[in-house]
Protein backbone atom coordinates (compact mmCIF):
# COMPACT_ATOMS: atom_id res chain seq x y z
CA UNK A 1 0.00 0.00 0.00
CA UNK A 2 1.02 3.66 -0.19
CA UNK A 3 1.47 3.95 3.45
CA UNK A 4 3.40 0.56 4.25
CA UNK A 5 5.45 -0.72 1.08
CA UNK A 6 7.30 -4.22 0.97
CA UNK A 7 9.36 -6.04 -1.31
CA UNK A 8 9.34 -9.62 -1.31
CA UNK A 9 9.89 -12.35 -3.85
CA UNK A 10 6.52 -14.47 -4.81
CA UNK A 11 6.34 -18.31 -6.45
CA UNK A 12 3.27 -19.28 -7.61
CA UNK A 13 2.50 -22.83 -8.75
CA UNK A 14 -0.77 -23.14 -10.27
CA UNK A 15 -1.83 -26.60 -10.59
CA UNK A 16 -4.73 -27.50 -13.32
CA UNK A 17 -6.97 -29.83 -14.04
CA UNK A 18 -9.55 -31.01 -16.55
CA UNK A 19 -11.20 -34.00 -16.70
CA UNK A 20 -14.40 -35.33 -18.52
CA UNK A 21 -16.79 -38.55 -19.52
CA UNK A 22 -19.29 -39.14 -21.61
CA UNK A 23 -20.62 -42.91 -21.76
CA UNK A 24 -24.33 -44.46 -21.58
CA UNK A 25 -26.07 -41.75 -20.14
CA UNK A 26 -23.64 -39.83 -18.01
CA UNK A 27 -21.96 -36.66 -19.03
CA UNK A 28 -19.22 -35.27 -16.34
CA UNK A 29 -17.06 -32.40 -16.68
CA UNK A 30 -14.61 -31.15 -13.99
CA UNK A 31 -12.25 -28.19 -13.98
CA UNK A 32 -10.05 -26.86 -11.54
CA UNK A 33 -7.80 -23.99 -11.54
CA UNK A 34 -5.46 -23.41 -8.53
CA UNK A 35 -2.94 -20.48 -7.57
CA UNK A 36 -0.63 -21.35 -4.76
CA UNK A 37 1.51 -18.17 -3.77
CA UNK A 38 4.81 -18.47 -1.38
CA UNK A 39 6.55 -15.44 -0.20
CA UNK A 40 10.48 -15.74 0.16
CA UNK A 41 10.41 -13.43 2.96
CA UNK A 42 7.55 -13.88 4.65
CA UNK A 43 6.59 -10.52 4.36
CA UNK A 44 2.76 -11.79 4.00
CA UNK A 45 0.88 -14.75 4.50
CA UNK A 46 1.19 -17.38 1.85
CA UNK A 47 -2.06 -17.99 0.16
CA UNK A 48 -4.01 -20.34 -1.51
CA UNK A 49 -7.07 -19.94 -4.44
CA UNK A 50 -8.66 -22.78 -6.12
CA UNK A 51 -11.65 -22.43 -9.15
CA UNK A 52 -13.47 -24.92 -9.26
CA UNK A 53 -16.09 -25.88 -11.82
CA UNK A 54 -18.05 -29.14 -11.71
CA UNK A 55 -21.08 -30.51 -14.05
CA UNK A 56 -22.81 -33.70 -13.83
CA UNK A 57 -25.49 -34.56 -15.78
CA UNK A 58 -28.34 -38.06 -15.72
CA UNK A 59 -29.74 -39.07 -18.41
CA UNK A 60 -32.43 -41.08 -16.04
CA UNK A 61 -35.28 -42.17 -18.11
CA UNK A 62 -34.25 -41.75 -21.99
CA UNK A 63 -35.46 -38.92 -24.04
CA UNK A 64 -37.48 -37.66 -20.89
CA UNK A 65 -35.95 -37.11 -17.26
CA UNK A 66 -32.51 -35.64 -16.38
CA UNK A 67 -30.90 -33.99 -13.91
CA UNK A 68 -28.14 -31.80 -13.87
CA UNK A 69 -25.68 -31.38 -10.29
CA UNK A 70 -23.25 -28.37 -10.94
CA UNK A 71 -20.89 -26.98 -8.20
CA UNK A 72 -18.95 -23.59 -8.80
CA UNK A 73 -16.20 -22.46 -5.98
CA UNK A 74 -14.35 -19.26 -7.11
CA UNK A 75 -12.87 -16.18 -5.88
CA UNK A 76 -15.31 -12.92 -6.30
CA UNK A 77 -14.75 -8.97 -5.15
CA UNK A 78 -17.16 -8.43 -1.67
CA UNK A 79 -18.04 -5.38 -3.83
CA UNK A 80 -20.43 -6.44 -6.82
CA UNK A 81 -19.35 -3.54 -8.92
CA UNK A 82 -15.86 -3.94 -9.04
CA UNK A 83 -16.66 -7.29 -11.73
CA UNK A 84 -15.11 -10.32 -11.82
CA UNK A 85 -12.03 -11.12 -10.84
CA UNK A 86 -8.90 -11.30 -13.30
CA UNK A 87 -5.52 -12.96 -12.95
CA UNK A 88 -3.28 -10.56 -11.56
CA UNK A 89 -5.57 -8.49 -10.61
CA UNK A 90 -5.62 -6.74 -6.60
CA UNK A 91 -6.61 -9.39 -4.00
CA UNK A 92 -7.76 -6.73 -1.63
CA UNK A 93 -11.37 -6.98 -0.28
CA UNK A 94 -12.04 -10.67 -2.05
CA UNK A 95 -13.99 -13.48 -0.47
CA UNK A 96 -14.83 -16.88 -1.92
CA UNK A 97 -18.31 -17.58 -3.23
CA UNK A 98 -19.80 -21.59 -3.46
CA UNK A 99 -22.65 -22.39 -5.92
CA UNK A 100 -24.35 -26.09 -5.46
CA UNK A 101 -27.00 -26.25 -8.13
CA UNK A 102 -29.45 -29.31 -8.58
CA UNK A 103 -32.06 -29.21 -11.68
CA UNK A 104 -34.44 -31.80 -12.44
CA UNK A 105 -36.10 -31.04 -15.55
CA UNK A 106 -38.46 -33.42 -18.52
CA UNK A 107 -38.33 -33.72 -22.10
CA UNK A 108 -41.67 -33.98 -23.74
CA UNK A 109 -41.52 -34.49 -27.54
CA UNK A 110 -44.89 -33.55 -28.81
CA UNK A 111 -43.95 -34.40 -32.48
CA UNK A 112 -41.43 -35.08 -34.79
CA UNK A 113 -40.31 -31.68 -35.20
CA UNK A 114 -41.02 -30.32 -31.45
CA UNK A 115 -38.98 -30.44 -28.53
CA UNK A 116 -40.70 -29.32 -25.04
CA UNK A 117 -38.72 -28.90 -21.87
CA UNK A 118 -39.75 -28.63 -17.94
CA UNK A 119 -37.79 -27.98 -15.34
CA UNK A 120 -36.86 -26.59 -11.95
CA UNK A 121 -33.35 -25.29 -10.35
CA UNK A 122 -32.55 -25.04 -6.82
CA UNK A 123 -29.17 -22.79 -5.87
CA UNK A 124 -27.38 -22.74 -2.98
CA UNK A 125 -24.78 -19.74 -2.93
CA UNK A 126 -22.64 -18.73 0.04
CA UNK A 127 -19.69 -16.67 0.85
CA UNK A 128 -16.63 -17.45 2.86
CA UNK A 129 -16.51 -14.74 6.11
CA UNK A 130 -14.74 -11.37 5.23
CA UNK A 131 -10.76 -11.07 6.23
CA UNK A 132 -10.95 -8.04 8.02
CA UNK A 133 -6.95 -8.33 8.22
CA UNK A 134 -5.45 -8.24 4.91
CA UNK A 135 -8.99 -8.79 2.75
CA UNK A 136 -7.53 -11.56 0.23
CA UNK A 137 -9.52 -14.36 -0.37
CA UNK A 138 -6.55 -16.59 -0.15
CA UNK A 139 -6.43 -18.12 3.20
CA UNK A 140 -3.36 -20.07 5.34
CA UNK A 141 -3.46 -23.16 4.52
CA UNK A 142 -4.73 -25.19 1.35
CA UNK A 143 -8.80 -25.43 2.48
CA UNK A 144 -8.32 -22.81 5.44
CA UNK A 145 -11.46 -20.87 7.41
CA UNK A 146 -11.78 -18.46 4.61
CA UNK A 147 -13.47 -21.40 2.60
CA UNK A 148 -15.84 -22.12 5.57
CA UNK A 149 -18.86 -20.72 3.68
CA UNK A 150 -21.25 -19.23 6.33
CA UNK A 151 -21.88 -15.77 5.02
CA UNK A 152 -24.36 -14.17 3.03
CA UNK A 153 -26.41 -17.16 2.57
CA UNK A 154 -29.09 -17.22 -0.47
CA UNK A 155 -30.83 -19.97 -2.45
CA UNK A 156 -32.86 -19.64 -6.11
CA UNK A 157 -35.75 -21.34 -6.93
CA UNK A 158 -36.42 -21.28 -10.53
CA UNK A 159 -39.15 -22.86 -12.92
CA UNK A 160 -38.12 -22.78 -16.86
CA UNK A 161 -39.64 -24.06 -19.95
CA UNK A 162 -38.36 -23.88 -23.42
CA UNK A 163 -39.42 -24.69 -26.78
CA UNK A 164 -38.04 -25.77 -29.61
CA UNK A 165 -40.12 -26.48 -33.23
CA UNK A 166 -38.48 -27.00 -36.29
CA UNK A 167 -41.01 -25.22 -38.77
CA UNK A 168 -38.63 -26.60 -42.04
CA UNK A 169 -34.88 -28.18 -42.17
CA UNK A 170 -33.56 -24.41 -42.60
CA UNK A 171 -36.23 -22.43 -39.65
CA UNK A 172 -36.42 -23.31 -35.89
CA UNK A 173 -38.64 -21.65 -33.70
CA UNK A 174 -37.66 -21.04 -29.83
CA UNK A 175 -39.59 -19.77 -27.15
CA UNK A 176 -38.81 -19.60 -23.29
CA UNK A 177 -39.94 -18.38 -20.50
CA UNK A 178 -39.19 -18.52 -16.62
CA UNK A 179 -40.00 -17.78 -12.84
CA UNK A 180 -37.27 -17.33 -10.56
CA UNK A 181 -37.08 -16.60 -6.51
CA UNK A 182 -34.16 -15.57 -4.28
CA UNK A 183 -34.85 -15.98 -0.44
CA UNK A 184 -31.73 -14.41 0.77
CA UNK A 185 -30.62 -14.20 4.51
CA UNK A 186 -31.63 -11.70 7.05
CA UNK A 187 -29.96 -9.89 9.90
CA UNK A 188 -31.51 -9.58 13.36
CA UNK A 189 -34.10 -6.39 11.76
CA UNK A 190 -35.01 -8.43 9.56
CA UNK A 191 -33.74 -6.84 6.63
CA UNK A 192 -31.71 -8.40 3.94
CA UNK A 193 -27.60 -8.59 3.98
CA UNK A 194 -26.22 -6.76 1.18
CA UNK A 195 -22.59 -6.94 2.46
CA UNK A 196 -21.84 -9.11 -1.07
CA UNK A 197 -25.08 -8.86 -3.20
CA UNK A 198 -26.26 -12.09 -4.44
CA UNK A 199 -25.12 -12.27 -8.45
CA UNK A 200 -26.68 -15.57 -9.75
CA UNK A 201 -24.77 -18.10 -12.70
Amino acid sequence: TDTNRQTDFITHIKPSLRASYEGGRVLANVEYDGDYMFYMRGRDTDEYRHNLHALLTLELIENFFFLDLQEDLVPVYRNAAQGDYIEGDTTQNMVNRNQIGITPSFMLHPSDRTNLRLGYTFMDQRYSKFNDTDGAAGPSGLWGDNYNFSENVAQQHLLFTDLRHEATDRLALLLGGNAQKWDSEKDESGRTTVDYPVRPG
